[in-house]
């Protein structure tokens, strides 16, 4: 789309140089101009909304930790990055995507939510999100901290 109004506009600098056809070159101006502008607003109202409703959740929920203090505080997550990017906290990576110590932490001792609870103590993290329900290791949990947009686990 870029390159195409990219394109398009040169070409109509070249076609205005001519003085021939003026009057459609003016019309084929303000057209690209229109889609120019339309392509703008589409573009300021998606990204307003939210391309997927996941992001909507997680940069919800990120705001809602900052706003909550949490935000000097060490949260792991097994998918942290909006949530990370929005409550601008220590945020470790608990599923080894960008997390090299996890992966070879998980290679010796396998990767289930009990692994993942050892290796986010062992990395001195205070508060977890986005990891299976906790219901049965209730005795691992300190607190749930219940935000609109989703619930995090103080872990001890």
């Amino acid at each position: 789309m870029i390159f195409t109004l990219i394109g398009a506009s040169i070409g109509a600098e070249e076609m205005l140089r001519s003085e021939e056809v003026y009057l459609q070159q003016k019309y084929q101006r303000l057209a690209i101009s229109i889609i120019f502008v339309i392509f703008i607003i589409v573009i300021m109202l998606i990204w307003q909304r939210g391309l997927y409703p996941n992001q909507n959740g997680a940069s919800m929920l990120g705001r809602q930790i900052a706003g909550a203090d949490l935000r000097y505080e060490r949260l792991g997550a097994t998918d942290n990055g909006i949530v990370g990017f929005f409550c601008r906290c220590i945020m470790v990576n608990l599923d080894g995507v960008m997390n090299n110590a996890a992966v070879a932490y998980y290679r010796v001792h396998g990767y289930d939510k009990e692994s993942i609870l050892r290796f986010a103590r062992a990395q001195h993290v205070a508060y977890v999100w986005g990891i299976a329900p906790f219901d049965s290791d209730e005795a691992r949990i300190v607190r749930r901290i219940r935000f609109p947009a989703g619930i995090v686990y103080q872990i001890r």
